[in-house]
């Protein structure tokens, strides 16, 4: 059982993960022109809360995590919504197969930092993506302090040079990079301590 199945039933009580997730989903609205017929996926979704802000707007989601603890309580959240353009996915993306088709849009929220090489999933995502689909990543900006702590294994999140150049690699183009919402957290010493969430959009191009 990983961290990520013990916390799942209690994910959805923290409000300020509620906030942030309803304030990434309104700029992307503003960023991207949702449709109903398009096909979408979420990577990293833990326990859909984005998705489920977005997907009155979208046509078909699949909610990829690697967490079952999450996707159990995703599957309660979809059946009491009645949301039937929804579908789990247990996978892991950078060793298992990739789910089949092209998606018009990919947007992972807050889990490419616990990811030992996100570069990595940039070329998944181009290859899961149509032509001219749009990817938006909303992640950590890295500060001068931790947001996991000292223990933490994976990356203090991401400087916005770094998200482009990993993005700009792949070929994706028409890059835009905002601060989408602040998150206060005491550090080690009690000190309070703002981070800052970016939001990337960009889009796959044409090669």
């Amino acid at each position: 059982m990983t961290i990520f199945d013990e916390v799942a039933e209690k994910w959805d009580k923290d409000p300020i993960r509620q906030e942030r997730a309803a304030k990434v989903a309104a700029d992307m609205r503003r960023g991207v022109p949702l449709a109903r017929a398009w096909r979408a996926m979420e990577f990293g979704c833990g326990t859909a809360q984005l998705s489920f802000y977005l997907h009155r707007e979208l046509g078909h989601i699949t909610l990829v995590d690697t967490s079952a603890g999450m996707l159990e309580v995703v599957k309660r959240k979809i059946a009491a919504a009645g949301s039937a353009n929804m579908t789990p996915l247990l996978a892991d993306l950078t060793k298992g197969k990739l789910p089949d088709g092209r998606f018009d849009l990919i947007y992972t929220m807050m889990a490419l930092h616990h990811i030992p090489s996100p570069e990595r999933v940039m070329a998944i995502f181009r290859n899961l993506l149509r032509k001219g689909g749009y990817l938006c990543i909303a992640e950590l900006e890295k500060g001068e302090t931790s947001f996991h702590g000292e223990d933490f294994e994976g990356h203090d999140g991401f400087t916005r040079r770094e998200l482009e150049e990993m993005v700009v690699r792949e070929g994706f183009e028409k890059v835009k990079i905002d601060t989408c919402f602040a998150m206060q957290r005491c550090d080690g010493k009690g000190n309070l301590q703002e981070f800052n969430v970016l939001l990337l959009i960009c889009r796959r191009g044409e090669g």
